[in-house]
Parts: C-alpha cells; sequence; structure tokens
C-alpha cells in the first residue's frame, strides 16, 4: 500500500491526507539514513516542513506543540538524538534497499 501510496503521490492523485502519511514516511526514512537511528525532534520539524504544503495551515506547524512539556517532565521527548557508531552501514543498508537485494 505504501509503494502505491508514494506513486499516487508523485502523479498529483492522491488526497492530502496521503500526502501527508508519505511525507512522514520520507522524514521517517531520511532520518534513520542519517542518524542510524531515530532522532525526535528532527522527525518533527523535518515532517512539519514536509508536511506543510498539504496541509496549507500555519497551524499544522504548532499543533502538537502543547504535548511537550508533558513529554519533555515524563522524559518521553528526547531532545537531543544519538548517532550509531557505524553509520556506514547504514548507508550500506539503504543502498542495498534501493538496490533491490534485500532478501
Amino acid at each position: 500500500m505504501d509503494a502505491l501510496r508514494e506513486l499516487s503521490l508523485n502523479r498529483d492523485e492522491c488526497s492530502p491526507r496521503q500526502q501527508t502519511v508519505v511525507a512522514f514516511q520520507q522524514a521517517f526514512l531520511n532520518n534513520i539514513r542519517r542518524n542510524g537511528r531515530l532522532d525526535e525532534i528532527e522527525l518533527i520539524a523535518e515532517f512539519k516542513l514536509r508536511a506543510l504544503p498539504h496541509e496549507r495551515s500555519v497551524g499544522f506547524l504548532l499543533k502538537d506543540a502543547g504535548l511537550a512539556p508533558e513529554l519533555q517532565k515524563r522524559k518521553k521527548l528526547h531532545l537531543r538524538g544519538e548517532k550509531v557508531s557505524d553509520r556506514a552501514l547504514v548507508r550500506r543498508i539503504f543502498e542495498r534497499c534501493a538496490n533491490g537485494q534485500v532478501r
């Protein structure tokens, strides 16, 4: 389904909701590709910037901001993400996926 959703996005034949889902998927994978693991703040920022043209609302940028203090208080929001030590391995994994070599 994700592949079909992305194809329809590339052809401009999908709803704004689908475009937002694809924007999240792209932001998530880019985040893992860069860091080797998830950096939550970076993910949120990239997702919001990617989804903004589809959402067409500045309120979308601040929609979840009220959740941050509670997440921070419960130590569920990490302001600084860690990077894996072997980022070359992560790069090779993504290259293999792009080349269709995943088994």
